[in-house]
């Protein structure tokens, strides 16, 4: 598993891997059964770097304003700081007959909150932007260039960082289980799902590579629960999946943003 590389708005310089540029293609967002949009591909605003912050802060404070009062100010000014993890390289998820792999994590932060002046929970906003596609074709072609019966998708995960070591456990079990009954196992009585919230997943069929940007704010009603709950000291993963052979989640990068309060 290589290490995110992640750089905060404090540092002039990202230390991301450089990336090439790809064609992108146009194509509405998915839809419900109401016609309501199920993803949200709105980019978040710029965040500030975190002296920035104190900066106004402290300018607040000047005008007699409780720290509690000058705290909510910026809260609703959105004056969060922004810190972004990256990862570059691609990858490719495939599941084989016997229902072995389809799931792997991808990027993971450092711990957040850490440092600084940030309450419990102090996460506000994440945003996740991912270029990928699947394997370019299948056997459904009406359903070619949507997201209907599309079987690659993305997950987030969060939690203590001791979860990140028994992620890697779990998995070498779970391998070890599943070479040990393969023959007596049915693919399709596989579980389709991992633990872990959807972010999106890759439009089926898709010939180019596509870069979905997902924003998710602790206001949402949707995702707000969600983001709320991420305490300071916790790390928010993003994995890939794939579910039955011939499916593939072709994975070329990946960037999780975290906007945080740094005043309590």
């Amino acid at each position: 598993m290589t290490s995110p590389e992640w750089f905060d708005e404090d540092d002039s310089t990202s230390h991301s891997d450089s990336q090439t540029d790809s064609s992108e293609s146009e194509i509405e967002p998915p839809q419900d059964s109401n016609g309501n949009y199920i993803y949200s591909f709105i980019e978040a605003s710029r965040g500030f770097t975190r002296h920035e912050v104190y900066e106004t802060c402290f300018l607040l404070r000047q005008k007699r304003l409780p720290a509690e009062l000058a705290a909510l100010i910026l809260n609703h000014a959105q004056y969060w700081v922004d810190t972004t993890y990256q990862r570059g390289d691609g990858i490719t998820i495939t599941q084989d007959f016997g229902g072995r792999g389809g799931d792997e994590r991808y990027l993971h932060t450092a711990p957040i909150g850490a440092d600084g002046l940030t309450g419990l929970r102090p996460v506000k906003r994440v945003v996740f932007t991912i270029e990928s596609r699947d394997q370019g074709w299948s056997s459904y072609p009406d359903e070619h260039g949507t997201y209907t019966g599309s079987w690659t998708w993305f997950e987030a995960q969060k939690g203590d960082p001791s979860i990140l070591e028994e992620e890697e456990v779990a998995s070498d079990g779970q391998q070890q289980d599943q070479h040990a009954d393969n023959d007596a196992r049915d693919p399709a009585e596989l579980p389709l799902r991992p633990e872990g919230r959807e972010i999106v997943r890759n439009i089926h069929a898709g010939k180019s590579w596509h870069k979905h940007v997902i924003s998710w704010a602790a206001d949402d009603e949707d995702h707000g629960e969600w983001v709320r709950e991420i305490r300071r000291g916790e790390v928010i993963i993003l994995s890939a999946h794939a579910r039955f052979p011939g499916w593939a989640n072709r994975v070329k990068s990946a960037k999780i943003t975290v906007y945080t309060a740094a005043i309590r």
